[in-house]
């Protein structure tokens, strides 16, 4: 599902595509909040706020496309849950303590479907704040000793004219371990490859605006080079303008600290240390509630289906499957609460999100379980980007469809 056709509500506003962004941009000063999702994503956070008896509604023709539900005598109940549903994951990507019910400040804060834009942002507004406490959470400077700062992190040179992998294990280490002492949200990685101009920019509105958080900047060296040139320009501004703002760290083979206000990051021996790294996440996500998926990897050649190894986390079980491990999941582990997902040679993240936010909905309560059968020839580059956002970030979205599915914290 994708949501350039959610355009049309812009039109619904009945005022120029400037004048809202112009509203966007006053509104984003005002709560801070806004500067965490995107666009595109607030617009789509304003149709789930919307509230009309239409059955013909943008929500409800919005629902319709992401979870093909049908109409029915009690349609208004169904379109209601399935919004907190998706509301629940938007949300959850912020890995922000809620301090009220979703339902009671949801209620508290819907918009009538005729709203101006400038009262849809105002109401949007308000809704966050009463749910995030007015985001007092990420304003906190707790143990940052580091703000202000501006680091590179040379990654390894010696591959240098490689275009394949920059998420090995070693980066994957020093990437989570640098968030220290909490699990890092989607919104405080930049992955350039799939970055535009307004992304970037709206990225570095974050590290100017949430002092006491640690941002990074991935795959630098991939971008096309006029968005980098738009990347290291921002770099430059942050540097000059010599105001307070979170600590930045750019992951690149090329750039240098001849840039001004760049300085090398040393890598603490410890950081490169798997084993140690693995120690620490489950120490955040225990400090942090969340339950971690249990995951199951079955690798060996095509055809034998030899069970090799397995990690255990916890109670949702996500199995991989290499090289043809078909067999032994259909014979061992097949069931009415286990879903497959295949990743050949292609990986449309938005279809792969769309099938999540699915399986979710049709599964309820459950304890589902997925299995990935990913080829030797997949993406692994791409799939490796996904697996850190889902696992350790605890959600995935797909800038192109705008689409976000989180990982539930509880099961």
């Amino acid at each position: 599902m994708r949501t350039d056709s959610l355009d049309f509500i812009y039109r619904s506003f009945n005022e120029s595509y400037n004048t809202w962004l112009a509203n966007l941009k006053k509104y984003r000063q005002e709560c801070f909040l806004l500067k965490l999702f995107s666009d595109r994503q607030i617009m789509i956070l304003i149709i789930l706020l919307y509230t009309s008896a239409s059955q013909d509604s943008i929500k409800k023709r919005f629902l319709k496309k992401l979870f093909s539900f049908k109409t029915t005598t009690d349609q208004n109940n169904e379109a209601y849950k399935l919004t907190l549903q998706y509301l629940k994951h938007h949300l959850s990507s912020l890995r922000i303590k809620q301090s009220n019910d979703l339902a009671e400040v949801y209620e508290r804060n819907k918009i009538e479907s005729k709203s101006s834009s400038e009262e849809c942002l105002k109401k949007l507004s308000l809704f966050l704040r009463d749910l995030f406490d007015n985001g007092n959470e990420l304003m906190k400077k707790g143990n940052m000793k580091d703000e202000n700062q501006q680091y590179l992190v040379t990654l390894n040179s010696s591959d240098k004219n490689s275009t394949e992998q920059n998420l090995d294990m070693n980066t994957f280490c020093i990437l989570f371990n640098i968030f220290k002492n909490r699990l890092p949200s989607s919104f405080q990685i930049l992955w350039c490859t799939t970055a535009t101009s307004e992304d970037i920019k709206l990225f570095f509105s974050r590290i100017r605006t949430f002092h006491y958080l640690i941002f990074v900047i991935m795959d630098i060296d991939k971008m096309h080079h006029r968005l980098r040139e738009i990347l290291l320009r921002e770099q430059d501004l942050l540097t000059r303008e010599q105001v307070l703002h979170g600590t930045v760290y750019y992951f690149s083979r090329e750039l240098t600290t001849s840039r001004n206000g760049l300085r090398e990051f040393p890598v603490p021996p410890k950081y490169l240390n798997a084993n140690e790294s693995y120690k620490q996440l489950m120490t955040l996500f225990q400090n942090g509630q969340v339950t971690q998926p249990q995951i199951q990897i079955i690798y060996g050649i095509a055809g034998i289906g030899k069970f090799l190894f397995e990690i255990i986390f916890s109670s949702l079980t996500i199995l991989f499957i290499f090289l043809g491990k078909t067999h032994r999941i259909n014979s061992q582990y097949k069931d009415e609460n286990l879903s497959c997902f295949s990743i050949n040679d292609n990986l449309n993240l938005s279809s792969l999100i769309s099938s999540f936010l699915l399986f979710d909905v049709e599964k309820g309560d459950t304890n589902p379980s997925i299995y990935f059968n990913i080829s030797i020839h997949a993406p692994f580059e791409q799939l490796n980007r996904i697996l850190f956002s889902l696992f350790i970030c605890g959600s995935l979205t797909d800038v192109n469809s705008v689409l976000t599915f989180s990982l539930s914290t509880v099961k």
